[in-house]
C-alpha cells in the first residue's frame, strides 16, 4: 500500500497547516491536533480526505500519493533516437551512444549517460523518474 507523504506535500505546495487542518477535518473540534497525527504517522488520511486535499491543492492522486511519472513515446524511431514525454518532461534517448536529453518545457537540465545498453526498460524508466524527481526537488 502506498502512504501519502503529507508533510512533504505541506512543504512543496506551502500550505499554511492551520487551513489545511480545517480542510481538512471540518467537523472536528480539535484539527490541529488531528492534522499533527497524520504528520506524524499515528494516523492516515481516509478517502473522503484524500478527496479534499486533493480539491484544496490542486494536485491529482497520482501526484498525491506520490506515482513515478508515466512516459508515454512521443515520436516514432527516428534517426536512431527513441522520443518520450511526461507531461511537462521530454526525454530523447540516443540508441547508438545512450546519451539521454531531458528537458523541463524547452530547458535542458540533464544531458548524460543513464544506463548502459542492456537494461530492461523499466530500469531506464526509473532512472529517468529519478532525474525527474531531482529536477523537481531543486
Amino acid at each position: 500500500m502506498r502512504k501519502i507523504d503529507l508533510q512533504k506535500i505541506v512543504d512543496s505546495c506551502g500550505l499554511d497547516t492551520k487551513e489545511l487542518a480545517t480542510e481538512l477535518f471540518p467537523t472536528a473540534k480539535f484539527p490541529i491536533p488531528a492534522l499533527k497525527r497524520i504528520l506524524s504517522g499515528e494516523a492516515q488520511l481516509d478517502a473522503n480526505q484524500i478527496a479534499r486535499l486533493s480539491h484544496y491543492t490542486g494536485l491529482t492522486l497520482d501526484q498525491i500519493f506520490g506515482a513515478p511519472a508515466k512516459w508515454k513515446g512521443a515520436k516514432q524511431l527516428s534517426e536512431g533516437k527513441l522520443n518520450l514525454e511526461s507531461g511537462e518532461y521530454r526525454a530523447e534517448l540516443d540508441l547508438k551512444t545512450w546519451l539521454v536529453k531531458i528537458s523541463h518545457k524547452e530547458s535542458l537540465f540533464c544531458n548524460e549517460i543513464l544506463c548502459s545498453q542492456m537494461v530492461p526498460m523499466s530500469v531506464f524508466i526509473n532512472a529517468l523518474n529519478e532525474q525527474v524527481s531531482n529536477h523537481k526537488n531543486q
